[in-house]
């Protein structure tokens, strides 16, 4: 399995380094993000290095011995001596070498040979390390061939028997060899491998394929359901068709490295569910999917989740471990990815008011703005590590002094992890609506004597609705209703107001970042 690939200089990359690679393997972002040039890299030979983690002394001494061998001064003991040191110490630090790097390891192993006391003496050049670079890569080099099927996939519904047909990443000459499997002994290993993509198939969408051959040799797909009757593929939806085009890349033809441009296009989450367990079953091959469905974006399903990004150049970063946290919470790892900004409250009443003064600032139908409610006081004990390095989470609590000592504790592991938490100058939230606003949603159960909305009080006791620390009801409830009763020149001047700002300039500042300006 390649745990190790480094891409270079290609459209925005400078390198890339994807480290660690799984079986099943996922890269998200947000579009024009370089997901694409990516993996177009990844299929170049001349912009893709595959690496290897320095761990196995014993073979790689086994490498190095003709060399050894070939004198007698230095001594072979002196000799096994200093490699063996050396390369244990590039295991000790996890060093990772790159199919590209010829001249820079050789260049360490003459460096480190010129600091041995006894080997120094014959020269930096005594040794030749090419062979050894070579066997080192040796298998993995060549059993390394990537195919990028792209996200507009074409499988022919109509073409001419041609057995020679060239196949395509898109899905040209699949038709073809679907056909030509179709057709061979029911015996063979070819003809078992078509009935494996028949049922994989199957299992994934619920129906049945097959391959006819019409006057004037023209192949045509068609589909059908458990119970119901053949229609051709011109009938259907893309769905089927993309799933059968990777499904037969996956399990026919000889590629050890699949990606996938957007595997979930056309399909129902559902379908796509089944596709990613079909996929975990070929354990022969390594995928990567790039993609924006949550679907494929579980940490427990899949092996490695990188997210990528355009920060003057491409760049990406192992978001794994941090998806299973946010998973394990119970929030999106989409939303985090792929939000434009994320907005974190203390409860999900906070949501409505937010959203609605966002959306009369012209935020909600230009960006996307996602709102994550922490759950009141056990905010204090989340781990914002999960939020931290993507430079679009603000969070927002209020100033009621029951919680004083929960909110600071918050407010300080915010600026441990470089996350803006604004603290409302008034009570709580609900400190913001207004009296009018009140009246016309509470009618006859607003007190006669509320003359003034104080900012400094609980709204819920202003209104009556605590009696000797019990709280009957809440103006929360209300606070979806309460907002559409008001306008945004009833919120500007505050710092409220001054905190969607805050969210406004976040989003623009993603947008700029995605262009690359």
């Amino acid at each position: 399995m390649i745990k190790f690939l480094k891409v270079k200089d290609h459209k925005g990359i400078s390198e890339v380094i994807l480290s660690n690679l799984g079986h099943i393997n996922i890269i998200c972002g947000k579009n024009n993000s370089g997901k694409t040039s990516i993996l177009e890299a990844i299929i170049s030979k001349d912009k893709v290095a595959i690496g290897k983690k320095v761990e196995d002394v014993g073979w790689l001494k086994k490498l190095f011995a003709p060399q050894i061998s070939r004198y007698s001064h230095p001594a072979t003991q002196n000799s096994e001596k200093w490699f063996e040191k050396y390369i244990r110490g590039l295991a000790e630090n996890n060093t990772v070498w790159f199919s590209d790097e010829e001249q820079e390891i050789t260049n360490g192993f003459r460096a480190n040979l010129q600091t041995d006391q006894v080997m120094k003496s014959f020269g930096p050049s005594v040794f030749e390390f090419r062979d050894l670079i070579k066997g080192f890569f040796g298998k993995d080099s060549q059993n390394f061939r990537p195919i990028l099927i792209p996200p507009k996939r074409n499988l022919e519904t109509t073409v001419n028997i041609q057995t020679s047909q060239e196949i395509t990443p898109s899905g040209g000459g699949l038709t073809n060899k679907l056909f030509y499997l179709k057709n061979q002994d029911s015996e063979s290993p070819l003809s078992k491998t078509y009935e494996k993509i028949q049922e994989a198939f199957n299992e994934i969408t619920g129906h049945h394929f097959d391959i006819t051959a019409a006057k004037g040799n023209i192949l045509t797909p068609r589909f059908r359901r458990d119970k119901g009757g053949w229609i051709s593929a011109d009938s259907c939806g893309l769905g089927l068709l993309d799933v059968l085009v990777i499904v037969t890349f996956a399990l026919d033809i000889d590629y050890s490295f699949t990606m996938v441009e957007e595997p979930e296009s056309h399909l129902h989450p559902e379908m796509q569910k089944k596709l990613l367990s079909f996929v975990k079953t070929i354990k022969s091959k390594q995928f990567i999917f790039s993609t924006h469905s949550s679907v494929f974006l579980n940490p427990y399903v899949v092996d490695k989740i990188y997210y990528s990004e355009i920060d003057e150049k491409v760049k990406v970063s192992d978001e794994t471990s941090k998806s299973e946290m946010l998973y394990n919470l119970g929030y999106s790892v989409t939303d985090n990815i792929l939000s434009d900004v994320v907005v974190l409250t203390e409860g999900p009443t906070d949501i409505p008011i937010i959203s609605t003064i966002c959306g009369w600032m012209g935020l909600g139908d230009k960006y996307n703005i996602k709102y994550w409610p922490l759950g009141g006081d056990i905010m204090a004990d989340l781990d914002l590590s999960v939020f931290a390095d993507r430079k679009n989470v603000i969070s927002l609590i209020d100033s009621d002094p029951g919680s004083k000592v929960i909110r600071t504790r918050f407010e300080k592991n915010c600026k441990e992890h470089g996350i803006m938490c604004h603290r409302l100058k008034r009570y709580s939230i609900e400190n913001y609506v207004t009296l009018d606003a009140l009246k016309k949603c509470f009618g006859d159960s607003l007190p006669k004597n509320l003359t003034e909305l104080k900012f400094d009080i609980s709204v819920d006791e202003q209104m009556g609705f605590i009696v000797e620390g019990k709280k009957s009801k809440t103006v929360r409830s209300k606070n979806h209703e309460i907002i559409k009763l008001m306008t945004l020149a009833d919120i500007e001047g505050t710092d409220l107001y001054t905190f969607c700002l805050n969210i406004k300039q976040i989003c623009e500042d993603q947008q700029k970042q995605a262009k690359g300006v």
